[in-house]
């Protein structure tokens, strides 16, 4: 593996950014690159992938 296929596959194991719902919603409804923001406004927070597991 070359030096770019590398670096690709470390950003793929971080996560892009970060989605926020409420308890109650069905529907995530906010995401920020920064993970502290959406904490700060809404129940659950998880991360979003460049891909899929």
């Amino acid at each position: 593996m070359n030096q770019k296929q590398k670096k690709y596959q470390e950003k793929l194991k971080q996560p892009v950014a970060w989605v926020g719902k409420m308890n109650g919603d069905k529907d995530w409804r906010w995401s920020s690159t920064h993970k502290s923001s959406v904490e700060d406004v809404y129940d659950i927070v998880e991360p979003v992938f460049l891909e899929e597991k």
